[in-house]
C-alpha cells in the first residue's frame, strides 16, 4: 500500500505516563503541554484512563458541541479551498454530517470509511513535541484523525517543519472556526 500524505481533523490525542517520564516531565506537565500545543480546552474534553499494565494516560477528544456547530460549514469551506468544488464525495459527506450530534456520531460515520475524504485514520505517525528537560527533548503524543484529504504515495525522511507550516496556514485561512485548530498535515499508512 505505502505511505500517504493526509490532511485530517485530529479528534483524539493520548499522552501516557511512560511518555511523560521519557521526556523528563511529570504526567501533569505532559498533560499541560498537550493542552497548550494541540488540545485547547475550548475544543477538547479530557479524561484520565487506565491502559496496558494499569498505566494511566490522558485522552483528549473533540467536543461534541463544537462538532455539532461547526463540522458542516467548516468542511464545506475546507472542501472548496482544497478541491475548488471538484470533490465528488462533498454532498454525500455534508448531508450525512448534518445528522451528526456527538463526537461518537462523527466517529461512527468516519469509521465506516465509505468516503475517501471523510474516514477515520488510526495509522498516523505520533506527534513528537519538543520540550525542555535533562533526559529527552521530545514528548510523544499519539493522535487519531478523520482524514479529509488524502494523496499519495509519499516518501520523506525529514518533514516536521513544512507540515507545521501548512497546518498553521490552513488554521489561519479557516480561523473563523474553532475546528481549524484541530487540523493536521501528516503522513499515514
Amino acid at each position: 500500500m505505502g505511505r500517504m500524505l493526509a490532511i485530517g481533523i485530529n479528534h483524539a490525542f493520548t499522552v501516557s505516563q511512560s511518555a511523560s517520564k521519557k521526556a523528563d516531565k511529570t504526567f501533569e506537565e505532559a498533560i499541560s503541554i498537550v493542552r497548550e500545543r494541540r488540545a485547547p480546552e475550548e475544543l477538547y474534553d479530557m479524561c484520565i484512563k487506565e491502559g496496558y499494565n494499569k498505566e494511566q494516560y490522558a485522552l483528549f477528544t473533540l467536543k461534541s458541541e463544537v462538532i455539532k456547530q461547526e463540522i458542516v460549514p467548516f468542511l464545506d469551506d475546507f472542501f472548496q479551498l482544497c478541491f475548488g468544488g471538484r470533490n465528488y464525495d462533498r454532498d454525500e459527506i455534508l448531508e450525512r454530517l448534518e445528522k451528526v450530534e456527538t463526537y461518537q456520531d462523527m466517529l461512527d460515520y468516519a469509521s465506516e470509511k465509505s468516503c475517501e475524504n471523510f474516514q477515520n485514520d488510526e495509522y498516523g505517525d505520533p506527534i513528537w513535541m519538543e520540550v525542555e528537560g535533562s533526559f529527552s527533548h521530545e514528548l510523544r503524543c499519539n493522535h487519531e484523525a478523520v482524514i479529509i484529504c488524502l494523496e499519495g504515495k509519499i516518501l520523506m525522511e525529514t518533514y516536521g517543519r513544512i507540515f507545521g507550516l501548512l497546518r498553521r496556514l490552513l488554521a489561519e485561512k479557516l480561523s473563523q472556526y474553532k475546528m481549524a485548530k484541530a487540523l493536521d498535515v501528516y503522513i499515514t499508512g
